[in-house]
């Protein structure tokens, strides 16, 4: 997805590229992280109201696919990508306006694939109850099961992150049919912020 976003009267580009070319070294990673971290600073007094279209907002990573996933990626910038979500997550979280004090500001950070990540609104608690509520059954999420982690577990100790945001972590099971082909994932996504 190729763009660019208003936040804070600013022009953030949206640059979230696909690595077509796992074996190729990817270049300009200083480059890439300076804009991961101007995408983040633009968060800073920047709240996005609910619109007509529901009552929820999101914000994916804007970056390249091979910096966090595929034989490219290295421990130490995904790492750092994880970070500047969670400094993008806690601009939100400092900028929301009284009246909508309610709101739940949270980072998704999705491993293994660290590309999926993102920065999410809930305005409701019903909305953020219906995003993880998933039980695998028939309904809007069939096919989809989320196992809470043990408590003994934490995202921000695993990666040694300078933060301590509440948090709660799930294992994530999907299987899925498409024209007859099974379709199998499983990984984490722990949810950084306001989740209590």
């Amino acid at each position: 997805m190729l763009g660019s976003m208003q936040v804070n009267n600013k022009v953030a580009p949206l640059m979230r590229q696909l690595n077509l070319y796992y074996s190729r070294k990817l270049r300009g990673r200083k480059r890439r992280m300076r804009a991961l971290q101007q995408w983040a600073s633009s968060f800073d007094g920047f709240f996005p109201l609910p619109d007509d279209a529901g009552d929820s907002w999101y914000a994916k990573l804007p970056i390249h696919e091979g910096m966090v996933y595929g034989l490219q990626a290295r421990f130490g910038i995904r790492r750092a990508v994880i970070g500047i979500l969670l400094d993008a997550c806690q601009s939100l979280r400092q900028a929301k306006p009284p009246a909508y004090a309610q709101s739940r500001v949270i980072a998704c950070v999705t491993l293994p694939d660290l590309f999926s990540a993102s920065v999410d609104i809930f305005y409701t608690d019903d909305a953020f109850t219906n995003f993880i509520t998933r039980p695998g059954i028939d309904g809007q999420w069939e096919g989809q099961c989320w196992v809470p982690l043990p408590a003994s577990r934490s995202l921000q100790s695993e990666w040694r992150l300078p933060t301590s945001l509440p948090e709660l972590g799930y294992h994530v099971g999907i299987h899925e049919v498409w024209d007859g082909e099974e379709f199998h994932y499983s990984g984490e996504i722990w949810l950084v912020g306001d989740v209590g």
